[in-house]
């Protein structure tokens, strides 16, 4: 994910490795234990704990962060963070309809690889309900998870409210301490990791021969969604195509009220001519 690269930038540090989120324990651990706070020894641990030998700038140290989507979906998490001074957030945001057509291609392309001949539903027939297992990836083998089926509930791709929520945690001058972005930005690669990490505080420019990411492709994903797309269409023809047509614009009716509340947040934090396109196209 886009948000690790950051890491790379000698005055940034993101406290996580590829095997434990160090951060876990201490702030998402009101995800689990709402009402306990961190124990001491936990507080020390985060304090002191380090995933990369630095020298950063001022001789003060890097400056630090945590990755963890599930952030913004905690009041108590995001009250948490609040009480930390000049925090900053970092959120991006795709088309709220283009990002319900992607869980669902993803979740076919995982089952695609545990099952070749795996026939993928209508994008439609996953709205509300379950329409087929819900597939993963796992070092220990492919396959359906226990569980829920795959169903896209409309509810999960609703995010201005909780932006608005973080503006709001961040009280006083939230406005110029959250960095809004939509996932097209990644492909400008240096130029928006740059801004990104200046953002964050970093002074220096970007490392120019630091690795970046170009799209937000989860882990364990088989293949491009785009790829995943043109081989539903291309199995099933005319029909598969003319379904998957009705099921994007039930999703962008569905959720047209969404993109009218991330167009008035972008509003607010962005210029116009910064606007992702999908925000100004038709009324938006």
């Amino acid at each position: 994910p886009w948000l690790r690269h950051l890491h790379q930038h000698p005055e940034l540090e993101l406290l996580y490795t590829d095997a434990l989120f160090e951060d876990q324990s201490f702030f998402r651990s009101a995800l689990r234990h709402p009402f306990i706070l961190p124990t001491r020894m936990e507080v020390l641990r985060f304090n002191h704990w380090s995933t990369k030998a630095g020298t950063p700038s001022a001789g003060a140290g890097p400056l630090r962060g945590v990755k963890r989507p599930q952030y913004i979906e905690s009041d108590l998490v995001l009250a948490r963070l609040g009480r930390l001074p000049n925090v900053r957030a970092l959120v991006i945001v795709a088309d709220p309809a283009a990002q319900a057509e992607r869980e669902y291609l993803k979740n076919v392309g995982r089952c695609r690889v545990w099952n070749a001949t795996f026939r993928a539903p209508a994008l439609g027939s996953c709205i509300g309900r379950g329409c087929m297992p819900r597939c993963t990836l796992s070092s220990d083998g492919t396959g359906p998870e226990a569980g829920p089926a795959f169903a896209l509930e409309v509810e999960d791709y609703r995010m201005a409210g909780r932006i608005r929520e973080v503006l709001d945690v961040l009280g006083h001058g939230g406005r110029s301490r959250l960095f809004l972005a939509d996932r097209s930005e990644l492909r400008l690669g240096h130029a928006f990791y740059g801004r990104a990490a200046g953002f964050a505080g970093a002074r220096r420019p970007w490392p120019l021969g630091a690795a970046v990411a170009t799209s937000n492709k989860a882990s364990g994903a088989p293949s491009a969604t785009p790829s995943i797309r043109a081989t539903i269409l291309r199995h099933g023809g005319r029909r598969a195509a003319s379904a998957h047509d009705d099921g994007m614009t039930r999703l962008q009716a569905l959720l047209h009220t969404e993109r009218l509340e991330l167009r008035k947040l972008f509003e607010m934090l962005r210029a116009a001519e910064d606007w992702p396109q999908w925000l100004t196209d038709g009324d938006g």
